[in-house]
């Protein structure tokens, strides 16, 4: 898929040069499961131990003394040419461009992911040079993100689920539930706030109560500002100001 080994070389290659991009867990997130090869993921599981061993530039003759201990993956280190991939990889890798790479390993993998599961993902991706939508396919891939992708695959089932009816819950509700309830409960504690002006919107709001807004609507001269000043004036003067309205 893609040209993958120059993209875990570009990636190999910058953390050979500033292994505490592995530190930046806010911005990246690398695992051995990011890369291919049993090689590969043995590669990176050692330039982590060497980082978290205090290593911020790691040689490739600090890897190759690393792997003198452990016999058996040194086997695989020759078999591999080990040293010259990580020569190549620190001769072709350009920290200013690590995102760009880390970004499209991260799409190839993910698309990797969706198409073992079963899914159709020739709409980010196709392999087949010959196809005719091969170079525009592609092209789209270069511009897309890995929320992009995710979230094409989330609307596709989405739709689906709204399609057949899955998810859907039939509940039917009344305007008058729970209120024999809410009665009861206002009995015992009852939830009023500061009284207003005007016996029969003071009964059906219950006072000023904290947190509440409250919105009147009416007609331009029909007295919206002045009950407004008369709910402020019984509020900070109750006893002097008292409509008994």
């Amino acid at each position: 898929m893609l040209d993958e080994k120059n993209i875990t070389l570009q990636i190999f290659g910058n953390l050979l040069k500033n292994s505490s991009i592995l530190d930046r867990t806010d911005k990246y997130f690398l695992t051995a499961n990011d890369f291919s090869s049993s090689f590969e993921r043995r590669l990176f599981a050692i330039i982590l131990t060497l980082h978290s061993q205090g290593a911020r530039s790691i040689g490739i003759n600090d890897i190759e003394n690393y792997l003198k201990d452990i016999p058996s993956t040194y086997a695989v280190w020759e078999k591999e040419h080990g040293l010259d991939y990580l020569q190549d990889a620190e001769d072709l890798s350009d920290e200013g461009n690590f995102d760009y790479y880390y970004n499209k390993l991260k799409k190839i993998n993910l698309l990797k992911s969706l198409k073992r599961a079963g899914y159709d993902i020739s709409e980010f991706y196709i392999e087949d040079p010959l196809s005719p939508k091969y170079q525009e396919v592609n092209a789209h891939f270069e511009e897309v993100s890995t929320t992009d992708i995710t979230n094409s695959f989330r609307k596709k089932l989405n739709h689906i689920e709204n399609e057949v009816g899955i998810n859907q819950e039939n509940k039917v509700s009344h305007a008058n539930d729970g209120a024999r309830q809410l009665i009861e409960s206002l009995k015992l504690a009852p939830d009023t706030g500061p009284r207003l002006q005007g016996k029969f919107f003071n009964t059906i709001v219950r006072g000023a109560r904290k947190g509440k807004f409250f919105l009147r609507s009416a007609a331009s001269g029909q007295g919206k500002t002045r009950r407004a000043v008369g709910d402020a004036c019984f509020l900070s003067y109750p006893i002097r100001y008292n409509l008994q309205t």
